[in-house]
């Protein structure tokens, strides 16, 4: 009994070192990049580009210049194994081996930060250092590029009356003169006489009936231009900015696409407005880190959920919001390797705006605000007809 008390006993006294030991352990391992794991580095490229993920197609988050003292990674990872792990600023990244020469006194263990395009320490890593921007290298060219009317016929029948009942009757009169008249005769004509009399008061009130129908269908209400369904193309000017380290990574891009709003579009009830933009080209912040002209395409998708403030028969002020994806792809050279940059953002987007109605034709105007990884607004006309 008493060996099992001192066990226990023994247990609890080494509980609070093992604790402190896993705290020990997990505070290493929490920092990506430590001074102590670092080696001493010089890039060798001019306009080095550093990556978010250890592979070419990542997106960007900054460059270095020739020359720059940094410290990396002693090994390397990644697909192919060949990027080192840096730190830019305050954000970590990967260099590609071959823009950077270890220094031979690769045991010293001091720490020096990375700064991009020879920013100093005190700068911080979204300001932009247009001057001192290396010139880019080369790289090869990777691109790519994306790329109901109702019809309502009807017809009219048209009561004709029949020849052959108009024939009989100056038959039945020439017959009435020449023969002489009987109780069988006299019979048959005023037989004839009625129904050639009834025949025209038929059709007539066919054609009030028709008359009426279609006054019916004028006097029917004619829905809002909130309720009413359309679709149509829709452009504009659309700010568009990139959290790229070093460049100035904001321009205004001209979109264009189409553009169908009303209720039942997705869902059965609710009025939604669906906008599908495109902007062909890359933006012209790309042209520093390309040795040739960049390309590629920016592609916006949103849903958004239309709330009316105004609505009137032929004119609305609205606003709506809903989320947002955005897919980018660019193709660029530097330092003479091939480089094909995607992305998918998710986020959100608003929207205030007037709309009013000519007819069967809709004309909106709208400035909208985006949301996702960076913040940017847009302004945006639209020209839609009813289906």
């Amino acid at each position: 009994m008493k060996h099992l008390e001192s066990e226990a006993s023994r247990i609890r006294r080494s509980i609070p070192i093992l604790v402190a030991f896993f705290c020990f352990v997990i505070c290493l391992s929490s920092s990506p990049v430590r001074a102590a794991d670092g080696v001493a580095a010089v890039i060798s490229t001019d306009g080095a580009l550093i990556y978010t993920s250890p592979n070419e197609e990542s997106p960007v988050l900054g460059q270095l210049p020739l020359g720059q003292a940094v410290r990396v990674s002693s090994g390397t990872s990644g697909s192919p194994q060949r990027f080192h792990k840096i730190r830019i600023g305050n954000k970590i990244g990967y260099v590609d081996a071959l823009d950077v020469s270890l220094s031979a006194g690769a045991g010293g263990r001091v720490s020096p930060t990375a700064q991009p395009g020879g920013q100093s320490a005190g700068q911080s890593p979204g300001q932009s250092n247009a001057p001192g921007l290396p010139p880019a290298g080369a790289k090869a060219q990777a691109a790519g590029s994306v790329n109901s009317a109702n019809r309502a016929g009807g017809g009219s029948e048209a009561a004709s009356p029949d020849p052959e009942a108009q024939s009989t009757q100056p038959a039945n009169k020439r017959g009435k003169k020449v023969a002489p008249k009987t109780a069988e005769n006299d019979g048959v004509e005023s037989e004839d006489a009625q129904s050639s009399q009834e025949e025209p008061k038929t059709v007539k009130k066919k054609k009030k009936k028709k008359k009426v129908a279609g006054k019916k269908n004028q006097n029917e209400p004619k829905m809002s231009i909130f309720e009413t369904r359309y679709i149509g193309i829709e452009g504009g000017a659309q700010d568009y900015q990139e959290g790229i380290v070093g460049v100035g990574a904001s321009t205004t891009l001209a979109v264009y696409g189409l553009k169908f709003t009303g209720p039942d579009l997705i869902l059965k009830g609710p009025v939604l407005d669906i906008n599908l933009l495109l902007h062909y080209g890359a933006p012209p912040y790309y042209n520093s880190l390309s040795s040739i002209q960049p390309n590629g395409f920016i592609f916006f998708f949103d849903t958004m959920l239309v709330l009316p403030l105004v609505n009137k028969q032929d004119f609305m002020f609205y606003i709506a919001g809903g989320p947002l994806l955005v897919y980018s792809k660019f193709g660029l050279v530097n330092s003479n390797r091939l480089m094909d940059l995607q992305a998918l953002n998710l986020g959100i987007d608003g929207a205030a705006g007037i709309g009013f109605r000519i007819g069967k034709i809709a004309i909106k105007i709208e400035a909208k605000y985006y949301v996702e990884k960076q913040s940017y607004k847009a302004f945006l006309g639209a020209l839609q007809t009813t289906y």
